[in-house]
């Protein structure tokens, strides 16, 4: 299990804690609140290793996500009974802005057009780079050949930044940008 996934897992289990803390009973929070603290060594051990110069942006992000989720949940558990009533409609139509605000604001912060990778190999022109999976370049975790056009000379094990192309949805990284020290 890779480090998001672990951050994922845990933020997930907060969630679901809350909401159960809400309809069930107040004792639920207090494990709920063990997660939501437990998060944030796994983020700075564990996303610090994988993604060291990303990790506070994938903690930042991810925290962000839940506090979004427990809003939500908020508003929608303390509306009132009737459906029907103006007040009603006009609380579920704010959330609905808020969310849609927020996830605009998040996929303009999330986006970029580079992504980090370790060496394995490198040719005449060639590198080969292993990328771990990557939330804000849209990279499926994977081995793959990029070109070295300025032919930098890189040997196996070194961090390197790697331009990634998006055409048709699509991402896949296709050249060396520089080594990164």
């Amino acid at each position: 299990m890779n480090s998001l996934t672990k951050v994922q897992a845990l933020m997930a289990g907060c969630v679901i804690l809350l909401f159960a803390s809400l309809v069930w009973q107040l004792l639920l929070l207090v494990p709920a609140a063990a997660l939501f603290l437990l998060q944030f060594p796994v983020m700075k051990g564990e996303l610090k290793r994988d993604y060291p110069e990303d990790w506070i942006k994938y903690s930042l992000v991810f925290i962000l996500y839940e506090l979004v989720m427990v809003v939500m949940l908020y508003v929608i558990l303390t509306m009132r009974a009737s459906i029907f009533s103006i007040s009603s409609v006009f609380s579920i139509l704010i959330a609905m802005l808020f969310v849609v605000i927020l996830t605009l604001a998040l996929k303009f912060f999330v986006n970029r057009r580079h992504c980090y990778g370790t060496v394995l190999f490198s040719t005449k022109g060639w590198v080969g780079v292993r990328v771990k999976s990557d939330l804000f370049s849209k990279l499926p975790e994977a081995n793959y050949a990029v070109e070295n056009p300025l032919e930098v000379g890189v040997k196996k094990g070194d961090r390197v930044r790697i331009r990634v192309k998006s055409s048709f949805g699509k991402t896949a990284p296709y050249e060396l940008e520089e080594v990164i020290k």
